[in-house]
């Protein structure tokens, strides 16, 4: 059933998308999901690219973190590709091998299938190589999981460090937009507020998923898993 509703979540808007648009309704090449280092592509993959692809201070940014959003214009190279396919599968092997040896320890009825849920996303959008800055709102339901737990709790320290992270992985897009933007342009004038910006929100999905796996513990079950003491 599970396949089912995936499968039809992902063909349906396809097909959608490809009876009331204009063409093309799909990506003109396969390579394009392999990654880009496009502005507002925020993972890990997309981080990695950036870098093997660095803007010079003061010049303006790489033609392919310009045009890295629309797949007919980017150009990207087969050893980039092979690098950045290569970040997305280590990462998510080592965060899924992670979850699953947690959740093997604790055993299935003490782990929360919201928390559990939370982290997969989380985990996912991080490492994703291709992962837009409104994918992001698929956090709301690992954060709003660890807030309630946190605020059920008293935890307000592990509610704040939640709640900061949701609203960075939320908000660093209008950030980058209207006020560095606005301000430099395309360019690569403050180099360090640049590269904050585009780097952080992978980091900030980290911490939730993270915080998913590790912060609450397991509110629903007898068993207290691992936690991380942020009070």
């Amino acid at each position: 059933m599970a396949l089912l509703v995936a499968a039809g979540l992902d063909v349906g808007p396809v097909l959608a998308v490809a009876t009331l648009l204009p063409p093309p309704a799909t990506p003109p090449h396969a390579r394009y999901w392999m990654g880009t280092p496009a502005l507002y592509n925020f993972s890990v993959p997309a981080v990695v690219l950036r870098i093997l692809d660095p803007p010079s201070a003061g010049q303006p940014l790489p033609h392919a973190w310009v045009v890295g959003n629309d797949p007919g214009q980017l150009v990207l190279s087969a050893a980039h590709r092979a690098v950045s396919v290569a970040v997305a599968l280590a990462g998510l092997g080592i965060g899924l091998a992670v979850l699953f040896g947690l959740v093997r320890r604790r055993g299935r009825t003490h782990t929360d299938p919201l928390l559990l849920t939370g982290a997969l996303v989380a985990l996912a959008l991080a490492w994703a190589p291709v992962c837009w800055y409104h994918y992001r709102l698929l956090n709301f339901l690992g954060a709003a999981a660890i807030c309630s737990v946190a605020m059920r709790r008293r935890r307000w320290g592990l509610f704040a460090v939640a709640l900061t992270a949701l609203v960075v992985v939320t908000w660093v897009a209008p950030v980058i937009d209207h006020v560095y933007i606005a301000t430099h342009g395309w360019t690569a004038a403050s180099p360090v507020a640049l590269w904050c910006l585009t780097s952080v929100a992978p980091l900030a999905d980290l911490v939730l998923g993270s915080l998913c796996l590790f912060g609450p513990g397991n509110p629903r079950g007898s068993h207290e898993g691992p936690r991380i003491d942020v009070e």
